[in-house]
């Protein structure tokens, strides 16, 4: 992160000269994009005397992860034999809340009057905490987990039916929705039909998915910035700069996780063995 970041800063201070990022040629959100938190949480604490800004607009889903991280490590640590009902029912429970005080302000069919709680919760859990938004998609993943090494765990598969017809009624565009049904039919598929999804295991693709953190986290900002200022060098054919874009990049991502993420990975294992 700190390494990436680092690049992303400053490739796009180089390369953007139209100004697309200007959030991401400021030393303070470079610094405080090491945090993982998201900037909101500040500039709900202080206002108008800060403006901090995500370095990467797709960071957005680090500070995500984060909250599903603590809430999932509280709960397995509860009591771990019961982890995927009191995760799931947790879930279940905070995503209801949620889309119940949203509709406060939408069509209210509750025809409940006390709208300040939807302006309180818009503050604090749009601003910083959004994790209710998301958390039936890390929900089904668990499910997932669980049908993984019991793909005959029918409870599980019962959760997952509810929270995949939950998720799928409040996605609000048409793409979202297919995108989503794909999703769910892949990850089937490698449960119960794994040789289906064979051409997965070829090695450029399985290389891009081992060095996927180092691709997510350049590939945005960069990628656009280098898009906007140099597709106009293929002429008629500039609708392959993308392309090469996506492929030079999953390239870098490759040599960053091979000869630097991969040998620190190492050296952190080995001191972490060390101290324990």
């Amino acid at each position: 992160m700190i390494l990436c970041s680092i690049i992303t800063f400053s490739l796009v201070s180089i390369i953007d000269t139209s100004n697309l990022f200007p959030a991401a040629k400021k030393i303070k959100n470079l610094l405080f994009s090491w945090s993982f938190l998201n900037p909101g949480l500040i500039n709900l604490l202080y206002h108008k005397s800060s403006n901090f800004e995500y370095l990467d607009g797709s960071y957005w889903s680090l500070w995500v992860e984060i909250q599903f991280y603590v809430l999932s490590s509280l709960l397995f640590f509860f009591n771990r034999k019961t982890f995927t009902r009191n995760f799931t029912s947790t879930a279940l429970v905070i995503y209801t809340l949620h889309r119940l005080i949203q509709n406060i302000n939408t069509s209210n069919i509750f025809h409940l009057k006390n709208k300040s709680i939807f302006v309180i919760y818009e503050k604090i859990f749009y601003s910083g905490f959004n994790l209710p938004e998301f958390i039936l998609l890390f929900t089904i993943g668990v499910l997932f987990f669980d049908l993984y090494n019991d793909k005959r765990d029918l409870k599980s598969m019962g959760y997952l039916i509810l929270a995949s017809c939950l998720q799928f009624i409040f996605l609000n565009k048409l793409q979202f929705r297919i995108a989503f049904l794909l999703m769910l039919f892949l990850f089937f598929l490698f449960i119960y039909f794994p040789n289906v999804l064979n051409t997965l295991t070829w090695n450029p693709i399985s290389k891009v998915g081992l060095a996927s953190y180092a691709l997510y986290l350049v590939h945005a900002e960069i990628g656009i910035s280098l898009v906007y200022k140099y597709s106009y060098c293929l002429g008629r054919f500039n609708f392959l700069y993308p392309i090469i874009i996506s492929l030079l990049l999953s390239a870098f991502a490759w040599l960053f996780y091979q000869f630097i993420e991969k040998p620190l990975g190492r050296k952190l294992s080995f001191l972490s063995n060390g101290a324990v």
